[in-house]
């Protein structure tokens, strides 16, 4: 589990922590970030478009278009 998730949403950056609520969206060009957890650092990745779907109990799904 990721302590957060940060991603281009199509009317803004959104960031995703484990008790945000059920979310499906769009995903504009940007970049991805994930902190994994307290102790290591940020990862970015950069991304075409795509989808996020975020679950109950903090699931999150990213499905992108291509990563750069």
């Amino acid at each position: 589990p990721a302590e957060y998730v940060t991603v281009p949403g199509r009317e803004g950056e959104l960031s995703v922590h484990d008790d945000h609520m059920a979310l499906l969206t769009t995903l504009k060009k940007g970049t991805i970030t994930v902190k994994p957890d307290k102790e290591k650092a940020e990862e970015t990745f950069e991304i075409e478009g795509g989808v996020l779907d975020v679950r109950p109990a903090g699931h999150v799904q990213v499905l992108v278009k291509s990563e750069l």
